[in-house]
Protein backbone atom coordinates (compact mmCIF):
# COMPACT_ATOMS: atom_id res chain seq x y z
CA UNK A 1 0.00 0.00 0.00
CA UNK A 2 3.36 2.31 0.58
CA UNK A 3 4.24 2.06 -2.83
CA UNK A 4 0.89 2.63 -4.32
CA UNK A 5 0.51 5.95 -2.38
CA UNK A 6 4.38 6.74 -3.47
CA UNK A 7 3.31 5.97 -7.04
CA UNK A 8 -0.12 8.29 -6.66
CA UNK A 9 1.61 11.34 -5.00
CA UNK A 10 4.84 11.21 -7.50
CA UNK A 11 1.73 11.40 -10.10
CA UNK A 12 -0.62 13.85 -8.22
CA UNK A 13 2.49 16.26 -7.30
CA UNK A 14 4.57 15.48 -10.84
CA UNK A 15 6.38 18.96 -11.34
CA UNK A 16 7.64 19.38 -7.84
CA UNK A 17 9.14 15.86 -7.30
CA UNK A 18 10.63 15.81 -10.51
CA UNK A 19 12.49 19.06 -9.50
CA UNK A 20 13.04 17.78 -6.00
CA UNK A 21 14.77 14.89 -8.10
CA UNK A 22 17.12 16.96 -9.56
CA UNK A 23 17.94 19.37 -6.85
CA UNK A 24 18.94 16.33 -4.92
CA UNK A 25 21.03 15.36 -8.09
CA UNK A 26 22.73 18.92 -8.95
CA UNK A 27 23.60 19.80 -4.96
CA UNK A 28 25.84 18.65 -3.05
CA UNK A 29 23.24 17.09 -0.44
CA UNK A 30 22.92 13.07 1.16
CA UNK A 31 20.10 11.56 2.08
CA UNK A 32 19.54 11.53 6.08
CA UNK A 33 15.95 10.41 7.12
CA UNK A 34 12.65 10.19 6.55
CA UNK A 35 10.40 12.51 8.33
CA UNK A 36 6.63 11.75 8.03
CA UNK A 37 6.67 10.46 4.61
CA UNK A 38 9.08 13.18 3.18
CA UNK A 39 12.54 12.05 2.37
CA UNK A 40 15.57 14.53 3.88
CA UNK A 41 18.33 15.81 2.03
CA UNK A 42 21.51 17.69 4.22
CA UNK A 43 24.53 19.52 2.88
CA UNK A 44 25.36 22.83 0.86
CA UNK A 45 22.60 24.29 0.42
CA UNK A 46 21.15 27.50 0.71
CA UNK A 47 18.44 27.62 3.42
CA UNK A 48 15.69 24.98 3.12
CA UNK A 49 13.31 24.04 0.36
CA UNK A 50 10.01 21.09 -0.41
CA UNK A 51 9.38 19.76 -3.25
CA UNK A 52 6.49 17.41 -3.16
CA UNK A 53 8.19 14.66 -0.57
CA UNK A 54 11.87 16.14 -1.16
CA UNK A 55 12.94 18.30 1.84
CA UNK A 56 16.36 19.86 1.19
CA UNK A 57 17.90 22.14 4.28
CA UNK A 58 21.33 23.02 5.23
CA UNK A 59 23.44 21.04 7.11
CA UNK A 60 22.99 23.94 10.20
CA UNK A 61 19.44 24.08 9.89
CA UNK A 62 19.55 19.89 10.02
CA UNK A 63 21.73 20.31 13.29
CA UNK A 64 19.21 22.32 15.03
CA UNK A 65 17.80 20.67 18.29
CA UNK A 66 14.68 22.52 17.62
CA UNK A 67 13.56 20.88 13.75
CA UNK A 68 12.17 24.47 13.46
CA UNK A 69 13.54 24.07 9.45
CA UNK A 70 12.72 20.34 9.07
CA UNK A 71 9.44 20.88 10.44
CA UNK A 72 8.49 23.93 7.89
CA UNK A 73 9.88 22.56 5.28
CA UNK A 74 7.60 19.49 5.99
CA UNK A 75 4.80 22.09 6.48
CA UNK A 76 5.53 22.99 2.64
CA UNK A 77 5.33 19.38 1.64
CA UNK A 78 2.01 18.79 2.99
CA UNK A 79 0.90 22.45 0.93
CA UNK A 80 2.10 20.23 -1.76
CA UNK A 81 0.13 17.29 -1.26
CA UNK A 82 -2.84 19.56 -0.60
CA UNK A 83 -2.50 21.49 -4.05
CA UNK A 84 -0.87 19.14 -6.12
CA UNK A 85 0.12 20.39 -9.59
CA UNK A 86 -0.57 23.75 -8.31
CA UNK A 87 2.06 23.83 -5.64
CA UNK A 88 4.64 25.65 -8.06
CA UNK A 89 2.44 28.52 -8.73
CA UNK A 90 0.08 29.31 -5.81
CA UNK A 91 3.15 28.26 -2.74
CA UNK A 92 6.57 28.02 -4.48
CA UNK A 93 6.59 31.38 -6.60
CA UNK A 94 5.33 33.44 -3.98
CA UNK A 95 7.14 31.59 -1.40
CA UNK A 96 10.71 31.94 -3.50
CA UNK A 97 9.77 35.75 -4.35
CA UNK A 98 8.57 36.81 -0.69
CA UNK A 99 12.37 35.00 0.34
CA UNK A 100 14.52 36.06 -2.47
CA UNK A 101 13.26 40.06 -2.76
CA UNK A 102 10.60 41.53 -1.08
CA UNK A 103 11.48 40.37 2.72
CA UNK A 104 14.98 41.83 2.16
CA UNK A 105 12.63 44.96 1.59
CA UNK A 106 10.64 45.00 4.44
CA UNK A 107 12.72 42.82 6.98
CA UNK A 108 11.90 45.49 10.09
CA UNK A 109 8.21 45.58 9.65
CA UNK A 110 7.22 42.09 8.58
CA UNK A 111 9.32 39.11 10.34
CA UNK A 112 9.46 35.91 7.39
CA UNK A 113 7.21 33.74 8.51
CA UNK A 114 4.37 35.69 9.03
CA UNK A 115 2.86 36.30 5.49
CA UNK A 116 1.46 33.66 3.09
CA UNK A 117 2.57 30.91 2.39
CA UNK A 118 4.84 30.72 4.93
CA UNK A 119 2.79 31.14 8.21
CA UNK A 120 0.55 28.25 6.56
CA UNK A 121 3.76 26.14 6.35
CA UNK A 122 4.76 26.19 9.90
CA UNK A 123 1.24 25.80 11.08
CA UNK A 124 0.78 22.33 8.79
CA UNK A 125 4.72 21.63 10.15
CA UNK A 126 3.88 22.55 13.57
CA UNK A 127 6.26 24.96 14.71
CA UNK A 128 6.57 26.61 17.06
CA UNK A 129 8.43 29.94 16.87
CA UNK A 130 7.90 30.94 20.34
CA UNK A 131 10.08 29.13 22.10
CA UNK A 132 13.99 29.93 22.32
Amino acid sequence: MKTLIKILRWIWEFPQHLLGFVLTHLYDVEYVETYKGADVYMGVFPGGISLGTYIIISEQSYRDKRNRTKKHEYGHSRQSLYLGPLYLIAVGLPSIIWAGFIHNLVRKEIGYYEVYPENWADELGEVNRNSK
